[in-house]
C-alpha cells in the first residue's frame, strides 16, 4: 500500500485548489524600467488600467467580476473541475486512497451528487474516471453559495480525513488506526489565506464549531472564502495582484507553505500491521520528493496544469517575484506595486508572443491588415511595447502636427476655341448661364429660380433623413460599431433622437425613435417635420444630430481629449488646422467664413464646434443655390487639382494623426494603409454619380483631371498655420472660358451620340404632350408636325461637327433667345413656357447637359407659333 503516494495526491489537489485564485506570475531579479518610463507612470497605470477594464466591461452591460464568475459557475467549468480532479487522483493515487478508506470511485461519487440529477445520471454510465464525459450535464449553479455547495459535494469523500487534519479530529479507516489530527485550519489554511491577501475568511472558532455539526461545512467554507477572495481581486485586478503577488511568492519560496503543510501533517500517526509509527515530515518538500524542492515541484505542476489549456505560458520564477517588496514581521510582503506591474507586463507580453500564432483564433474576423498589425506589434522588443502601453495610458497633452504640404508643378491645359467665337463669348456663357436657368424655371411656374428648387430639395426632411441613414448607418458595420462603442457613441436612431430631442426638435426625434436600425429607414427618407426650404431649421437639426460627436471632434480637431470609459485620457491633435481648413479652401469656401484654428478651439470650448464646422459649408451652399453653374465653374479646377495632387489623402491622414502618432511610437506608422486618393478614380466616380442620378443619357468619356489644368496657378495665404505662421498655398484660378467651351463640347458630343436620339425624341414628345395642360390645342391633322420637326433637328445635329454643334449651342442659349413675347409671324426663339414634372429631375439634366430641355422647348414653341399663325389666318378670313 503506497500511503505516501495517496496522501501526496490528495494534498496536492487540496492545496492547489486553495491557490487557484492567486495568479502565479514571473519576475526578474532586478527590475529595470523601460526607456522613458518612470515609477510614477507605472503606479498611475495600475489605477488607470483597472478603471479602463471596469469601464469597458460596464459599456458591455456587465463587469469583469460578473463575466468571470458566470464562467466559473457554468456547467462546463464545474464539470471540468470534477473530472479533472478525479481523473488525476485515479491516475496518481486511486488505489492508495481506497486503501486509506477514501472511496473515489465514479459510482461512489455519483451517489453523493444526487442534488444534481443530470450529473449523477451521466456518471452512473461509467465505471472509470478516465472514461467519464460530462458534456451536457446540468448543475444549475448561479451564485457563490451554490458553487460552494457543489465543491463541497465533489470533495465529500474526503470529509472524515479532512476533519482529522483541519479540526483535530480522529480518523480510523479499515486498515489504518491511530490517525489523530490537529487544528490544521488555524495552522495551515489561515496562514495561506493571509499570504494571499485574503482577509475575509471564517475565524477558526467558527470554522471548528460548524465542522463539528456538519463536516461538509469545511469544504463549503473554504470554497466560499476563495470565491469571495476572487471577487475582491476582480474588483481591481491589477491593483490587487500587484499588491499581493510578492507576498504569495515569498510564502512559497521562504518555507511558509512548507511550514503550513508540515503543521497540517506532523501529528498524522499511522498504524500498519499493529505497529504504530509516525511519518517524519520535516517539510512537505521532502515528503513529496526526495530530490526536488516543493517550490520547484509546485511550479512545474502549475505549468503542467496551465499547459493543459493549450496556452503556453512564459517561465515562472517564484524566488524572484518574492523580492518585489519589503517582508513584514508576520511574513507577509508590502509589495512594490510599480515594480510588480513591470514584471507582470513583461510576463504577459512574453506569453502573448508565445501565442501569436493562436491569436487569429481569438480574432476570427480579423482581416489581413489586422493580422499584419499584430505581427508588427509582436516583432517589437517586450520593453518597447511596455513603454508604448504605459505612455499611452499616461498621456498629458496633444501632439501637434506640423504637417508639410507640397504642390506639384502646374502645367496649364491647352484649349482651342471654335472658329467663329472668342474666349469672351464663352465667358458670356459662364456669366449668363445661371440667369438662363432661372428663366427656364420661372416660366415653368413652380419656382422662381434654380436656387429656389435646390433649397426646397436640399433643406428638407427627405434630404436630412437620407443623410442620417448614410452617415449614421455606416456605424452599423460591425467594426465601426465596435469603435463607436469604445468611444461611448450612441448613433442608433434612438441615440440620435435623444440628441435631437434635447435641443427641442421633438417631432424629428419621435420620427426617428420608431426605427431600431438605420437600415430600416426608407431610401426615400422619412418625415422629420422640417419644412422644405427652411435652412435655419435644417442646420439646427443637423447640428443637434451631430452633437454626440462633439467630444470626438474636439479630440481630432481641437487638441482636446476623449476620456475612454471615464478612465483614461486619450489626447488628439490639431486636425482642424491641418485637414479641415485645407478642405474648406479647396472647396472654395469664402475665407471670411473659415475660422482660424485658435478661433475654432474657442468656439469648441463653448460647445459650438459643430456649428463652426457647418458655417462655411452652409455659406458655400448659399452661393451654389444662388449661381450654381458659375460657382461650380469657379471652384472645379482647384478642387480637382487638390484631389489629384494628394491633398485629400493628406487631409485624411491628418485627421487620424492621433492614431498614427501612437503607432509611430512603435515605429509602425506605416503599418496601416490610410491612403485614399490612390483608391479614387475621378472619372469612375463621375460615371457612378451620373449613373446613380439615372439621367438616361449616354455621356462621352470625360477626363476629369484635365479640368484641373484649365486655369492659372496662384499663390494665396491660407488660414492654415505652421508654428503660428500662416502658410502660402498654390491654388488654381479657373479659366472660365476654357472650362465653358470644354463643357459645351461635351454637351455637343452628347447630342451627337446616336444613343441619345431617342431621349431627345422622348423629351420633345413630352413637350407636345404638355400642351394638353394649356389652353392651346393642336389642330386635327397636325399631330405629325412635331415628329417631323424632331427628326429634322436630330438630323441637323448629327450632320454638324463637334465645333459646329458647340457654336450652335452657344447661339441657342445666348443669341437667338428672346426675352419678351412676340406675336408677329417672324420665326424667333420664344421665352420658355414648358412645364416639367414635379420631381425636378430635369434640374439635374440641366446641370449636367444644359442642352436637352431647351431643345424640347424650342420644338414645342415652334409648333405653338405655327398654330398661332394658322389661327390668325383663320380669324382674318372669317372677318
Amino acid at each position: 500500500m503506497n500511503t505516501k503516494k495517496a496522501v501526496k495526491g490528495f494534498l496536492s489537489v487540496l492545496l492547489t485548489l486553495i491557490m487557484l485564485s492567486a495568479s502565479v506570475l514571473p519576475c526578474f531579479a532586478l527590475v529595470s524600467y523601460p526607456d522613458n518610463i518612470t515609477r510614477e507612470q507605472s503606479l498611475a497605470t495600475i489605477t488607470k488600467a483597472d478603471r479602463l477594464i471596469n469601464g469597458f466591461m460596464k459599456s458591455q452591460n456587465t463587469s469583469l467580476k460578473e463575466t468571470v464568475l458566470k464562467e466559473l459557475y457554468s456547467d462546463k467549468t464545474l464539470s471540468q473541475i470534477l473530472t479533472g480532479i478525479y481523473k488525476a487522483l485515479e491516475s496518481e493515487a486511486g488505489d492508495s486512497l481506497g486503501a486509506v478508506g477514501v472511496n473515489t470511485s465514479v459510482a461512489g461519487l455519483a451517489g453523493r451528487l444526487s442534488r444534481y440529477p443530470s450529473v449523477a445520471e451521466k456518471l452512473s454510465a461509467y465505471s472509470s474516471w478516465s472514461e467519464v464525459d460530462l458534456t451536457g450535464a446540468v448543475w444549475n449553479v448561479t451564485d457563490k453559495s451554490e458553487f460552494s455547495i457543489a465543491v463541497e459535494l465533489m470533495f465529500s469523500p474526503f470529509e472524515e480525513l479532512l476533519y482529522a487534519l483541519l479540526c483535530s479530529g480522529s480518523y480510523t479507516p479499515a486498515l489504518l488506526v491511530g490517525i489523530k489530527g490537529s487544528n490544521g485550519y488555524e495552522t495551515a489554511i489561515i496562514p495561506t489565506f493571509k499570504a494571499m491577501g485574503c482577509s475575509d475568511y471564517l475565524p477558526a472558532e467558527d470554522f471548528y464549531a460548524q465542522a463539528e455539526k456538519n463536516k461538509g461545512s469545511m469544504i463549503y467554507n473554504i470554497a466560499y472564502d476563495l470565491v469571495s477572495y476572487m471577487e475582491k481581486v476582480l474588483d481591481a485586478p491589477l491593483d490587487n495582484l500587484t499588491a499581493w503577488l510578492p507576498s504569495i511568492a515569498n510564502y512559497f519560496v521562504n518555507g511558509g507553505f512548507d511550514s503550513a503543510v508540515a503543521a497540517l501533517m506532523s501529528p498524522l500517526r499511522i498504524q500498519v500491521l499493529n505497529i504504530a509509527t509516525v511519518i517524519p515530515v520535516e517539510s512537505f518538500a521532502s515528503f513529496l520528493s526526495d530530490t526536488e524542492s516543493f517550490t520547484q515541484n509546485f511550479t512545474l505542476n502549475m505549468n503542467d496544469m496551465l499547459s493543459q489549456t493549450g496556452i503556453p505560458m512564459a517561465p515562472i520564477d517564484l524566488q524572484l517575484i518574492a523580492s518585489l517588496g519589503t517582508v513584514n514581521e508576520d511574513g507577509t510582503v508590502t509589495a512594490d506595486k510599480a515594480d510588480t506591474l513591470i514584471v507582470l507586463l513583461r510576463w504577459l507580453i512574453d506569453t502573448l508572443k508565445m501565442n501569436q500564432s493562436s491569436l487569429s483564433q481569438l480574432l476570427p474576423q480579423a482581416d489581413a491588415q489586422t493580422v499584419q498589425l499584430l505581427s508588427g506589434i509582436f516583432s517589437k522588443e517586450t520593453d518597447e511595447l511596455i513603454s508604448f502601453l504605459i505612455s499611452l495610458l499616461n498621456q498629458t497633452g496633444a501632439v501637434i502636427n506640423d504637417s508639410q504640404w507640397s504642390f506639384p508643378q502646374f502645367t496649364p491645359g491647352q484649349v482651342t476655341y471654335t472658329p467663329n467665337l472668342t474666349a469672351e463669348k464663352y465667358q458670356r456663357v459662364a456669366d449668363g448661364v445661371d440667369e438662363l436657368l432661372d428663366q427656364f424655371v420661372a416660366e415653368m411656374g413652380e419656382e422662381k429660380s434654380v436656387g429656389a428648387i435646390i433649397k426646397k430639395e436640399l433643406y428638407s426632411s427627405r434630404t436630412m433623413s437620407v443623410l442620417f441613414k448614410t452617415l449614421f448607418g455606416a456605424f452599423e458595420n460591425e467594426e465601426i460599431a465596435a469603435a463607436a462603442q469604445l468611444l461611448g457613441l450612441d448613433v442608433s436612431p434612438e441615440g440620435i433622437a435623444k440628441a435631437i430631442r434635447s435641443k427641442g426638435f421633438g417631432r424629428a426625434a419621435s420620427a426617428l425613435s420608431r426605427y431600431e436600425k438605420w437600415s430600416a429607414v426608407s431610401d426615400e427618407g422619412i418625415d422629420l417635420g422640417i419644412k422644405d426650404g427652411n435652412k435655419r431649421e435644417f442646420v439646427s437639426v443637423l447640428a443637434s444630430a451631430l452633437s454626440p460627436f462633439q467630444e470626438l471632434l474636439g479630440m481630432l480637431l481641437a487638441e482636446d481629449k476623449i476620456v475612454l470609459f471615464d478612465a483614461v485620457d486619450f489626447y488628439g491633435s490639431n486636425g482642424y488646422n491641418t485637414a479641415v481648413i485645407p478642405i474648406y479652401e479647396a472647396l472654395g469656401c469664402e475665407a471670411s467664413t473659415i475660422r482660424t484654428h485658435e478661433e475654432f478651439k474657442v468656439l469648441y470650448s463653448k460647445g459650438k464646434g459643430v456649428e463652426a464646422l457647418l458655417d462655411p459649408l452652409v455659406s458655400l451652399l448659399d452661393r451654389l443655390t444662388e449661381k450654381p453653374v458659375y460657382t461650380l465653374l469657379e471652384i472645379l479646377p482647384n478642387l480637382i487639382y487638390f484631389v489629384e495632387s494628394g491633398g485629400f489623402d493628406l487631409c485624411i491622414k491628418n485627421i487620424i494623426y492621433p492614431l498614427t502618432a501612437v503607432l509611430s511610437q512603435l515605429g509602425m506608422e506605416n503599418t496601416l494603409d490610410f491612403s485614399v486618393t490612390d483608391k479614387i478614380n475621378l472619372n469612375e466616380l463621375l460615371t457612378q454619380l451620373l449613373s446613380s442620378a439615372d439621367l438616361g443619357i449616354a455621356l462621352p468619356t470625360v477626363d476629369v483631371s484635365f479640368f484641373a489644368s484649365l486655369g492659372t496657378a496662384v499663390e494665396k495665404q491660407s488660414k492654415r498655420t505652421v508654428n503660428g505662421q500662416n502658410v502660402t498655398v498654390t491654388c488654381i484660378q479657373s479659366d472660365m472660358p476654357a472650362l465653358c467651351i470644354s463643357l459645351l463640347r461635351i454637351m455637343a458630343e452628347t447630342l451627337k451620340n446616336p444613343d441619345n436620339a431617342s431621349l431627345i425624341d422622348t423629351l420633345m414628345d413630352s413637350g407636345t404632350d404638355m400642351m394638353g395642360d394649356t389652353e392651346l390645342q393642336l389642330p386635327e391633322g397636325t399631330e405629325g408636325i412635331a415628329e417631323s420637326f424632331i427628326q429634322s433637328v436630330v438630323d441637323d445635329i448629327n450632320a454638324m461637327t463637334v465645333d459646329e454643334a458647340t457654336e450652335w449651342l452657344y447661339k441657342l442659349f445666348f443669341r437667338e433667345r428672346a426675352t419678351v413675347a412676340d406675336t408677329s409671324e417672324e420665326d424667333y426663339m420664344p421665352t420658355i413656357i414648358y412645364k416639367p414634372k414635379a420631381d425636378y429631375t430635369f434640374v439635374l439634366v440641366i446641370l449636367f447637359c444644359l442642352m436637352l430641355i431647351p431643345i424640347g422647348i424650342i420644338v414645342r414653341n415652334k409648333i405653338r407659333l405655327r398654330q398661332l399663325k394658322e389661327d390668325n389666318e383663320e380669324n382674318s378670313q372669317e372677318v
